[in-house]
């Protein structure tokens, strides 16, 4: 009965209609694949409502089963990420790049790592500059592009070759100073050495393909 009072809560807060997303996923508690996925084929007959998503983190083995294993003839369920989880896997992704890279002298006669490289502060920045992006842009898909691909503009930019059209002028330096007529010198390195001599474009890889694979996740209703 509490389990079908909730139901029906879900119901009302969704205006009404009976597609709905719920939580779980292979590491959650405990729950196997085969248990989520049996709690999704028994919606119907038990609470007459269909779940359209879930809220999962990084561990892909339940999506694959209800790919592999339809819970419903006419609709596909869809695995929804948090931005916690989204932006963690962003930065795994990134320092296994610079794990696989450590001791290698790119063409420039450098190590990725070290001063204005990546380093690991730099790497945590990005992961944090990114969630924060996507939590002020959530609702907005081109604020959302643009806010996300200012963060790796900004710090691929120099003073020779400024990229800053994409920046906030509430974080933004180079813009604050243009506001008031002044020049601005950035002293920080920037990351483009590193960027082109690495060739595996360590950070424009991992945002391409963290957004592309989960943009719906961002723009979740539930955020």
């Amino acid at each position: 009965q509490a389990m079908i009072a909730a139901v029906e809560e879900a119901i009302g807060e969704a205006g009404g209609t009976r597609e709905l997303t719920v939580t779980g996923d292979g590491s959650s508690g405990g729950m196997e694949k085969e248990m989520i996925h049996e709690m999704f084929c028994r919606s119907l007959a038990k609470y007459d409502v269909k779940y359209i998503s879930y809220v999962g983190d990084g561990d892909a083995k339940v999506n694959k089963y209800l790919i592999g294993n339809p819970t419903y003839s006419t609709i596909d369920v869809n695995k929804l990420e948090d931005t916690n989880h989204f932006t963690k896997r962003m930065l795994t992704r990134i320092m296994k790049i610079k794990r696989e890279n450590i001791n290698k002298i790119l063409c420039d006669g450098k190590r990725l790592s070290g001063k204005g490289r990546l380093t690991v502060g730099q790497a945590i920045k990005f992961k944090i500059y990114f969630a924060k992006a996507i939590r002020e842009n959530k609702t907005d898909i081109n604020k959302l592009y643009r806010a996300s691909w200012a963060i790796f503009n900004h710090h691929y930019s120099t003073n020779e070759e400024p990229m800053h059209d994409w920046c906030d002028a509430k974080w933004c330096k180079y813009l604050q100073a243009k506001s008031v007529d002044q020049n601005f010198v950035n002293s920080k390195t920037s990351i483009r050495g590193g960027y082109q001599a690495n060739r595996c474009h360590y950070f424009t890889k991992s945002l391409i393909s963290c957004l592309a694979v989960h943009l719906k996740s961002i723009l979740a209703p539930y955020f």
